[in-house]
């Protein structure tokens, strides 16, 4: 059997809108409503919608980042 080489880089350009969509919650540091709506559009566009993140799974994750975040 022949193992397939994965290009990095393929990888990432297929997961952009997802690791964007989560380097936006990590880095959040507002209080706009705006960019509070943007962040949220971001999250059901390509977290939700697509299934890839369930609404709990979304919840767990900023819980965890507060807690990161309160440091």
């Amino acid at each position: 059997m022949k193992k397939k080489k994965v290009d990095y880089q393929e990888v990432m350009d297929l997961c952009k809108d997802y690791n964007e969509t989560f380097d936006k919650l990590y880095k959040l540091n507002t209080f706009s409503e705006v960019e509070i709506d943007k962040i949220y559009e971001s999250i059901k566009t390509y977290l939700l919608d697509t299934q890839i993140c369930t609404p709990s799974s979304i919840c767990e994750t900023i819980s965890a980042l507060v807690h990161y975040r309160i440091r």
